[in-house]
């Protein structure tokens, strides 16, 4: 497919003399050699052109022959190019971009060799004025087939990887769901919501899948908890407590030291943080906490309070919003409260099965 204008840089007018005329001439008169016009023309590595606005090839050199398959300018010199692309509609296209800036700068597109295969090109072009033919297109391709498959292969890898990623993510959420069944699905329920608010607040593509990542495995430092004390039904004592609110800062430390695109660890830390600082374990305040943090922070708290748990019984759906909205400003973010309330109240958020 083509790809769109890469840059504008400056480029030639109708009234401009023609490339092949530019270069100075140690005479001094503007004009150059036509041994060294030639040299410029015959050896340059791109595939230099002149064609007609409908399309006939007026002239080329051999490394534009040779980029479409041919043995020599001879073969393809006054023939139609159209047939050449790829894509129908591909030379409509450019041709409007040409119209639009009178020039094509740094344009990608795929054309059809002799033999079939198709080659990948970037293409610069102006419009300029022939004596014999009128207004007519000059300019040069280059042949970027390797780059773009190069270019494909990275892309392939990459998504690989994410899929890697993606799945060992889920795997360690599952750990902690296995050693902790009366929450299992907290963490993707946490998830969906946490990325919903990110979504609901306009946050670009990569902030909302940091949001979510984070969520699916926020608790994994939770494996150091007895799970006996996590099931507890009863009220836990002290120490308990302290063990449970130890959990933000070990899944610190088991995720600090994963290469992640984005601050996952740094996410997790702060999950517990709460905007006037009575938060845990750090008692961070305001802006010091990452938007991401309070984002999940809220989606946390909604999800655990509608839940039910071994020590009692959901308060539902009123009174996890009352939450928010009671402490909105206090506990936690105003534009993620707000934007957790719309999904609720506006657009009728519910979890996934």
């Amino acid at each position: 497919m083509n790809m769109p204008l890469a840059d504008q840089r400056p480029c030639a007018t109708q009234d401009q003399v023609s490339p092949f005329d530019r270069v100075v001439s140690p005479r001094g008169d503007g004009k150059a050699p036509e041994d060294l016009r030639g040299l410029l023309f015959e050896q340059n590595l791109a595939g230099v052109f002149r064609a007609t606005l409908p399309g006939v090839l007026l002239m080329c050199n051999d490394a534009f022959a040779r980029i479409l398959g041919h043995d020599s300018p001879r073969e393809i010199t006054g023939r139609s190019v159209l047939s050449y692309y790829v894509m129908p509609g591909a030379r409509s296209a450019l041709l409007e971009v040409m119209m639009a800036h009178r020039c094509v700068a740094n344009y990608e597109l795929q054309l059809r060799k002799r033999d079939g295969s198709v080659v990948w090109v970037l293409e610069n072009m102006n419009l300029v004025e022939d004596p014999q033919h009128g207004p007519v297109l000059e300019g040069a391709i280059i042949d970027i087939t390797k780059q773009k498959r190069v270019q494909e292969e990275l892309k392939t890898s990459c998504e690989k990887l994410e899929r890697a990623m993606e799945a060992t993510i889920q795997a360690m959420a599952r750990t902690v769901e296995a050693r902790d069944p009366y929450t299992a699905g907290h963490e993707r329920r946490v998830a969906q919501l946490a990325g919903a608010i990110a979504r609901e607040m306009g946050l670009d593509e990569g902030r909302c899948q940091a949001v979510r990542m984070a969520a699916i495995i926020h608790d994994i430092g939770k494996l150091i908890v007895p799970a006996e004390i996590l099931s507890k039904p009863g009220r836990l004592t002290d120490l308990e407590y302290q063990l449970i609110q130890s959990h933000p800062k070990v899944s610190y430390e088991i995720l600090n030291i994963i290469d992640f695109p984005w601050p996952v660890a740094d996410i997790i830390l702060q999950h517990h943080e709460r905007l006037n600082g009575s938060g845990y374990p750090r008692g961070l305040c305001g802006d010091q906490i990452c938007l991401e943090a309070r984002i999940l922070a809220v989606a946390d708290t909604v999800e655990a309070l509608i839940s039910h748990r071994p020590y009692r019984a959901s308060p539902g759906t009123q009174l996890a919003l009352w939450e928010i909205e009671e402490n909105r400003g206090v506990l936690y973010d105003e534009e993620v409260a707000d934007a957790c309330l719309r999904l609720f109240r506006d657009r009728a958020f519910q979890f996934e099965a």
